[in-house]
């Protein structure tokens, strides 16, 4: 509690924001750790990625693309694993 009224005090009650920028000082390692503690998932299941790309109609080289970019965001493939 006290955390979240210090927030409010430094970024006028805009406590969302400045959480959000805590988050994303965090670490990869660590981010990824905080979001599966929170139940957030990360990964695509195989079925979910050959469903994508077989929905999409993607050739093999767009979703290779696609998967790059979704790992920089710390979404991974398991297929990949």
């Amino acid at each position: 509690k006290l955390i979240n009224e210090f927030r409010a005090v430094i970024t006028a009650n805009d406590t969302g924001s400045q959480l959000q920028h805590e988050v994303r000082s965090l670490g990869k390692d660590a981010r990824q750790e905080l979001l599966r503690s929170a139940g957030i998932t990360l990964e695509i299941p195989p079925e979910a990625g050959l469903a994508m790309k077989a929905d999409c109609s993607l050739p093999w080289l767009r979703l290779r693309k696609i998967r790059r970019f979704l790992k920089d965001w710390g979404i991974d493939f398991s297929s990949e694993r």
